[in-house]
């Protein structure tokens, strides 16, 4: 089929690619990049060790833990071996949609796909129904790979001048503060959707407590309404929230009388706190 006449679609068309090797056979496609290049296909043809395997090969049989040697030598990191690798993997599906951008995933393997790539068995569990089982972010941030997801991670780094981080010193526990993130990720956003897109940044409520996104959309919806009643020329209310639904409540409601605590929740909280 020509497709050098194929009209150009409103809607970006991106292709979805598993092996890099496959990125050159079909670059001439009017494509506005790739949408997804999974990442778990580059470790089955370029690393085709299993990650935890290379962080500890201390748990791997004689003959597993020789062939790793074989495939890793001449490196003395072998987490060099996994990120380079990678990398190459990404170059090249890279190189050939050149300025399209290219989105990565990071892997997705069931654990019966990790159990097969070299001194992967003493890392997986046997599962009845791997399709459904220990697979995407529960991996991710599991203990049995969060170690391999850090080195999927390793690689990845922002082009020069495409990303700034502001260091904002150091926690209580010596951990290096970052921030900037949220304002790029807001500028992405609203780049490929064509929405406005608002960096939110967490802070402490009134009422106490860790901050969580459900209180600051809670907070926005508050001062939504507000603005709202105070346009119609509602006073002497207050916003509050009932089940799911923001009602304006009269203050007369509110300090008319005393509220206190049932002495039924009292003896609870004297015995849970």
């Amino acid at each position: 089929m020509d497709v050098e006449g194929l009209p150009r679609t409103r809607t970006k068309v991106m292709l979805n690619l598993a092996a890099p090797a496959g990125s050159f056979r079909w670059w001439r496609l009017p494509a506005d990049g790739v949408g997804l290049a999974r990442m778990e296909f580059m470790v089955t043809h370029y690393v085709r060790i299993h990650p935890m395997a290379l962080l500890h090969p201390e748990r791997l049989d004689a003959e597993d833990r020789r062939v790793v040697d074989e495939l890793t030598d001449g490196y003395t990191d072998r987490r060099a071996y996994f990120t380079d690798n990678v990398a190459h993997g990404v170059a090249r599906i890279a190189a050939s949609r050149w300025p399209d951008p290219v989105v990565v995933r990071a892997s997705d393997f069931k654990t019966n796909e990790y159990a097969r790539l070299l001194g992967g068995r003493p890392f997986e569990p046997e599962e009845a129904n791997p399709m459904i089982g220990w697979r995407g972010a529960s991996r991710y941030y599991g203990p049995g790979y969060r170690e391999a997801f850090a080195l999927e991670c390793q690689g990845a780094v922002p082009a020069p001048g495409t990303m700034e981080f502001h260091h904002g010193g150091q926690d209580a526990f010596g951990h290096q503060r970052f921030g900037g993130i949220g304002p790029r990720l807001a500028a992405e956003i609203e780049h490929w959707l064509g929405k406005e897109a608002r960096p939110v940044v967490l802070g402490h409520v009134q009422r106490g407590g860790t901050p969580t996104a459900l209180d600051r959309v809670l907070a926005t919806r508050f001062g939504w309404h507000a603005v709202e009643a105070l346009h119609e020329g509602t006073f002497g209310h207050l916003t509050a929230l009932r089940r799911t639904r923001i009602q304006l409540v009269p203050l007369a409601e509110t300090v008319g009388r005393l509220r206190t605590v049932p002495p039924a929740q009292w003896v609870e909280a004297r015995a849970v706190l």
